[in-house]
């Protein structure tokens, strides 16, 4: 018998004596019978795993719960290059397969775990779905997976994690480590199977162009990766961003002084600048125009303000000129209104 070989079997064997608590464990000396070709002891372990377990396992319910949570995952990130994927997530078979395996091999480590490190470093998500892992309905156990899957993205380990699992037991934070990598794995493939679903690669570049330009003007506009998931979710996210942009761009300067005086934006500059000498207003002035100046000509001339400008992603350098540049000169414009208006009043 092979050193390899010999090795498995002294597993399964090990693994014999405490399976009968644990049916999870069924599971793993099944795997091991099988590549040890005990494919009758590996079926038998199979059997036994969904006769001990509490909730069999089916692959379909698995998966109807995972892309049920996984957009909800998303939506509460934000983050996730998922996130204008979400609303052409099916029922991915193959990534919800990938993450019940890692998450299977993710309880039976934290149950072997004598040192009790191993949940201690998981996330809240994970952690509560692999301790109720035996015991829940196949669909919420998809469920529960999509959304930690969909939230944590790769951050699926507390920093450290895997150095202070392995002061304890390396076998462990090795194994760790693993299941880990194969969970980002699935997330992978999961992107790639949701832009199988949607099949013309001409309609994935559009998805994805139009997504990652949101993104940035949300980003521009102030709003939170949370926030623009929310609004993603509610199918609110283009309308607020375009109104939003909108916004910032209608407003005449009379319109933003007042707004100013009334305590709305810009507010902050009256009582700042009531009582600065004449001389200080009109300097701030200059500034303002200054500014209105350099921006105007970053709008003509981009190049002679950033040299690497023609390395920019062209969704980037479009939201520069037709978006944040306007609307800075126009945040500018608001606020040398508004300094006007008090020095006029003054003189």
């Amino acid at each position: 018998m092979k050193i390899q070989d010999a090795t498995r079997l002294k597993r399964a064997i090990l693994l014999g004596a405490r399976v009968a608590n644990n049916p999870t464990l069924y599971l793993t000396r099944g795997y091991a019978n099988f590549e040890l070709g005990n494919y009758a002891a590996a079926n038998a372990d199979y059997s036994q795993f969904l006769e001990k377990t509490n909730a069999s396992f089916s692959v379909t319910d698995f998966s109807i719960g995972f892309a049920k949570g996984l957009p909800q995952g998303v939506y509460d990130s934000g983050k996730s290059s998922l996130l204008f994927l979400s609303d052409f997530i099916g029922h991915p078979i193959q990534t919800s397969k990938q993450v019940f395996d890692s998450l299977t091999q993710l309880a039976v480590l934290i149950k072997n775990d004598e040192f009790g490190v191993v949940a201690e470093v998981l996330s809240p998500e994970l952690h509560q779905l692999v301790v109720q892992w035996d015991t829940l309905p196949s669909e919420t156990r998809g469920e529960l997976a999509g959304y930690a899957v969909g939230k944590l993205g790769t951050d699926l380990l507390a920093p450290g994690a895997a150095a202070k699992i392995a002061s304890q037991s390396i076998s462990s934070a090795k194994e760790l480590v693993a299941i880990c990598k194969n969970l980002q794995i699935a997330q992978e493939a999961l992107v790639l199977e949701t832009a199988a679903g949607i099949g013309v690669p001409v309609k994935i570049a559009e998805v994805v162009q139009n997504g990652q330009t949101v993104a940035f003007l949300g980003e521009e506009l102030g709003f939170t990766a949370q926030e623009i998931g929310q609004l993603k979710k509610v199918g609110k996210l283009e309308q607020t961003i375009d109104s939003a942009c909108e916004s910032w761009l209608a407003k005449s300067p009379s319109e933003a002084y007042l707004a100013a005086k009334n305590g709305g934006k810009h507010a902050d500059l009256i009582p700042k600048f009531s009582e600065k000498p004449i001389k200080e207003i009109e300097k701030s002035i200059r500034s303002y125009e200054k500014l209105i100046t350099e921006h105007q000509d970053k709008i003509a001339n981009p190049l002679k303000h950033y040299p690497h400008w023609n390395t920019l992603d062209p969704r980037r350098q479009d939201a520069l000129i037709n978006k944040r540049w306007p609307a800075e000169i126009q945040c500018y414009t608001e606020q040398k209104d508004v300094l006007q208006t008090l020095l006029d009043q003054r003189k």
